[in-house]
């Protein structure tokens, strides 16, 4: 009965101590959630994880915090590392469409066809982008 009594005490004191040393993040909380920028997001990105997904996952977060120009900074080091996946340019593309730079857009989903010709979502999104700037030169 006493070995059921210290096996109790020491899980209880083993649990008091983990809770101790966690406290700082279970009960610390920032008062204002930080935005991402591109320093605070590579920062995130250390050496051994240097892909290029790590780069497109970045430039995914800040593209939907509608930081466009870091976002696009994000996609072309992903592009540079690996420059046959589709999604890389194609997002690329949209982040700078949303500036309002769409032969940019254009001209990144063509350097994608270069590596990548048959991919459906780069030609389906130059067709996009093709028919929204042939129409806004006929306005």
């Amino acid at each position: 009965m006493k070995k059921h009594y210290i096996l109790l005490i020491t899980f209880i004191l083993l649990a008091l101590t983990c809770l101790f040393f966690l406290r700082k993040e279970i009960f610390i909380s920032p008062k204002e959630p930080l935005k991402p920028t591109s320093e605070n997001v590579n920062q995130n990105i250390n050496s051994d994880s240097d892909s290029a997904k790590s780069h497109y996952e970045a430039g995914l977060t800040l593209f939907a915090n509608q930081s466009y120009e870091a976002a696009i900074v994000e996609f072309d080091k992903a592009i540079a590392l690996d420059n046959f996946e589709a999604d890389y340019y194609s997002k690329k593309a949209q982040a700078e469409s949303n500036l309002g730079q769409q032969q940019q857009a254009i001209d990144t989903i063509n350097e994608g066809l270069k590596y990548i010709p048959t991919s459906d979502l780069l030609n389906s999104r130059l067709d996009i982008l093709q028919r929204d700037w042939i129409g806004k030169q006929e306005q």
